[in-house]
């Protein structure tokens, strides 16, 4: 039981360092039309593609955190401080995984320098509470701090033009806000628990164009394919 809202949303232009595909998805998942932020919910649950969860599990986890503004997982890829994350995922992908930064190579490197300032700023150092994985997102759009949430997702949207990687931006942002000790950091066990939380190979596109098995057309068919379903997902 059930309805789906099927729009077309607007494109935004992209920048020589992130491509408008990419660029378009990071504005719908960080600055969505207002009808979605001011609806008769009280939440916003957004989510890759490339995701599975279980629908009948949301509504008791999000009832444990009415008080929060914003749900995020935390980053589990590796045991360590979230500062320490942050440092170990720049340097994977400036080092081994390059292809994920390769249009905005020097600019990560430049964010994780100015970065590293502010860590060491002896009056206020910049220390994240914590270090996220952003394929999901619970949003609370009727909490008293949800403008203030919107308005720090504005300016991470804004500096995505120029850094392919969000989950290198959205920390600082936070922080900068004096929201990230807002954040319930959730854990993995957690989604696999309450929500059946899976990750589903539905990326066809990216991973021809990654691993050249398929000619440049054929993964951007692919791909519109494969982006025009993660929206409904």
């Amino acid at each position: 039981h059930g309805w789906w809202v099927m729009t077309m949303l607007p494109l935004i232009q992209g920048t020589a360092q992130v491509p408008l595909a990419r660029l378009a998805a990071k504005s719908l998942k960080f600055t969505p039309p207002s009808w979605m932020l001011n609806g008769t919910w009280d939440w916003l649950v957004e989510f890759d593609g490339d995701i599975s969860i279980d629908m009948a599990g949301l509504r008791p986890m999000l009832e444990e955190h009415q008080d929060k503004p914003l749900l995020l997982l935390k980053w589990y890829w590796r045991d360590c401080a979230p500062w320490d994350c942050f440092l170990q995922e720049c340097e994977d992908m400036l080092t081994k995984r390059k292809e994920y930064v390769s249009t905005s190579y020097e600019n990560v490197i430049h964010w994780r320098d100015e970065l590293t300032k502010y860590h060491n700023d002896p009056l206020h150092p910049f220390e994240p509470a914590n270090y996220y994985e952003l394929g999901i997102m619970f949003r609370n759009v009727a909490h008293e701090k949800s403008s203030q949430i919107a308005s720090a997702f504005k300016q991470v949207l804004e500096h995505c033009r120029t850094i392919q990687r969000d989950q290198f931006l959205l920390p600082f942002y936070l922080w900068n806000s004096s929201l990230d000790r807002e954040v319930e950091a959730l854990s993995i066990s957690k989604l696999y628990e309450q929500l059946k939380y899976c990750v589903v190979q539905t990326r066809q596109g990216r991973n021809l164009l990654a691993d050249g098995t398929g000619s440049r057309s054929e993964a951007e068919a692919a791909l519109k394919v494969e982006d025009a379903f993660g929206v409904l997902e």
